[in-house]
């Protein structure tokens, strides 16, 4: 009998896998900054801003989380564990920025849900000088729905006096958090005052159009926003450098950080406060009269890339089905799964329907194909910002490698358009499983976009 129920649950396991449980997952960022060897340092009376991120464990689960404590909102389970050298516990005095939803928080698969607090300079002036790890807390052991204590990685922070000379850089980093931390309160005007103070000061820097970019963000003014990040990325970049001085050697360009391009992204979401255009004077054409119509404006036609027409209808083509990378610009816009089937990108530019890495680096892409197949070319679709591809790898099932390409992509392709990297080479002499494309992400002022990428079959 129990040889019996032991082969029952036997067969159950491994008719029915047991899956592992979804469960929260808690990212911490203080003052823009996540965990990393060296401590975060924070001058004394400086703000202090930290977002909790809330994901669920599992992005390609489709089931929710359900965050929900016995007494009070979600909010309340959430803590932020402050302690010092000695591992002695400290109360730093966090306040949670505007009003969080009350009750319980369903974590989404695709979705982020962020909690910000913040600590005023006039706190901060009281720290002693040392260091001290922070760590965020999601305490549910008794939740109503997911139970359980989940931690967030720990960041250390070094908090020291005011330096006496500080460089630019300092004082223009410092300068944009008071910004962030005036938005926060509320205060926009004192905001707009930090802002345009930066702008006269060095309107090189990028700290300056990037507190502009934040403080017409909080206006809702989307067009004035979009014009002082997109000077923001080219100040970080060293591209607008490079137009204002007009060296004869050009400088390599600089890695843009990912929060200039979050921000941006951010932008583009905003509703449009363009006015109407107006008709311009003495131009009754331009005007709609109550019984009559417009000039008929002819319409725009779209760039019609050749290969477009040709590859994707090539019947020895084959589209990627699985899909991972290095890094991720966003989840689940811009990850490696953007990457996955046939084009679906229909214009150039930034578009979350394809593939993104995080800038700065080398980075890379794998793409994984149904059936190995021997292999004599690799076409790979770029949607924005071509010609970061140093190498092309072709893996076997069992292991072995040879790479197809290796270089750099000497193209010279059509401004603002959509591209296409084409390499041919004889039959590969085993059937191919998997490809993976590595980019000098750094060797562009912005991220090198991949929306689909196909191998050819040998004949």
């Amino acid at each position: 009998m129990k040889l019996s129920v032991l082969i029952f649950f036997l067969i159950v396991n491994v008719a029915f896998p047991m899956t592992e449980p979804v469960s929260p997952d808690v990212g911490l960022r203080i003052n823009g900054h996540a965990s990393a060897p060296a401590p975060l340092p924070l001058s004394r009376g400086e703000p202090v801003i930290a977002e909790v991120a809330l994901r669920t464990s599992s992005r390609d689960s489709a089931q929710p989380v359900t965050l929900e404590p016995p007494v009070g909102g979600w909010v309340t389970s959430i803590k932020l564990i402050v302690t010092n050298a000695s591992g002695g516990l400290e109360r730093w005095p966090f306040v949670v920025v505007g009003k969080p939803s009350g009750g319980a928080l369903t974590l989404q698969p695709d979705r982020v849900t962020t909690l910000v607090l913040r600590i005023e300079p006039t706190n901060t002036a009281a720290f002693v000088p040392g260091i001290y790890q922070v760590v965020a807390r999601l305490d549910l052991a008794d939740g109503r729905s997911w139970r359980g204590v989940t931690e967030s990685e720990a960041i250390d922070v070094a908090v020291s006096l005011p330096p006496v000379a500080p460089t630019d850089a300092d004082l223009a980093s410092r300068k944009l958090f008071r910004v962030r931390d005036a938005l926060l309160a509320g205060e926009l005007e004192r905001a707009q005052s930090a802002s345009d103070e930066m702008m006269k000061a060095n309107f090189r820097r990028p700290e300056g159009p990037m507190a502009m970019a934040l403080v017409y963000e909080a206006k809702g003014d989307r067009r004035k926003a979009m014009v002082y990040v997109d000077v923001a990325i080219a100040c970080v970049s060293g591209s607008a450098e490079r137009m204002l001085t007009k060296d004869a050697v050009e400088t390599p360009l600089k890695p843009i950080p990912s929060e200039y391009f979050d921000l941006r992204r951010r932008i583009e979401q905003m509703p449009s406060t363009d006015p109407e255009p107006q008709p311009l004077p003495g131009y009754p054409d331009n005007v709609v009269a109550a019984a009559g119509k417009a000039s008929p404006v002819p319409p725009v036609k779209p760039v019609v890339n050749a290969d477009d027409q040709k590859f994707p209808l090539d019947p020895h083509g084959r589209w990627a089905a699985g899909a991972e990378a290095s890094s991720e610009l966003g989840t689940p816009k811009f990850s490696a799964r953007q990457a996955l089937g046939p084009p679906n990108v229909t214009t150039y530019g930034h578009h979350g329907e394809a593939w993104s890495s995080k800038p700065g680096g080398e980075a890379w892409l794998k793409l994984t194909y149904n059936t190995p197949m021997r292999i004599s070319a690799v076409r790979v679709r770029q949607t924005f910002n071509p010609g970061a591809m140093v190498k092309v790898e072709a893996f076997a099932a069992d292991g072995r490698t040879i790479v197809l390409w290796s270089g750099h992509d000497t193209t010279v392709y059509p401004p603002n358009q959509i591209a296409w990297f084409a390499t041919t080479f004889p039959p590969t002499s085993f059937p191919v499983q998997s490809i993976t494309l590595t980019f000098d992400a750094a060797s562009l002022p912005g991220p090198d976009e991949i929306d689909a990428v196909q191998i050819i079959t040998a004949p």
